[in-house]
């Protein structure tokens, strides 16, 4: 992630929030916080109404949470609009259960512009 670099908030919220920043010819978007199906569309919205570019977006996840089934597929959805609007698209510390989906619906099969970067391990609990 971009050290010292200006973040704009596009969503601020006590369970989460979603800044951009640009640097180096990338757009980085930084979501922090626990996403459920509410908080995922408006995720979603927010990216839509993002300008894109001919360059590279990274998306760093490395705080984020996804709640349930709905906020998964949701951003499914937001790499896809990501794929839509830049040249390449690098997916960072995501958590696994994104990661593997995404290779479940087959987005990485032939597409080199999609680069997963240090997906997350979920951690079992002890029982």
């Amino acid at each position: 992630m971009p050290e010292g670099e200006h973040l704009r908030a596009l969503i601020s919220e006590d369970a989460f929030e979603l800044m951009r920043t640009d640097a180096d010819e990338e757009a980085w978007f930084i979501i922090r916080g626990d996403l459920n199906a509410v908080s995922t569309a408006r995720v979603l919205a927010a990216l839509k109404a993002e300008p894109g570019g001919g360059r590279t977006a990274a998306l760093f996840l490395e705080e984020t949470e996804l709640l349930d089934g709905s906020a998964t597929a949701q951003m499914v959805d937001a790499v896809r609009l990501l794929l839509e609007r830049f040249k390449r698209v690098r997916l960072i510390r995501s958590p696994q259960v994104l990661a593997h989906s995404i290779y479940r619906v087959g987005m990485l099969a032939g597409d080199t512009r999609l680069e997963l970067v240090e997906p997350r391990e979920e951690e079992g609990v002890a029982g």
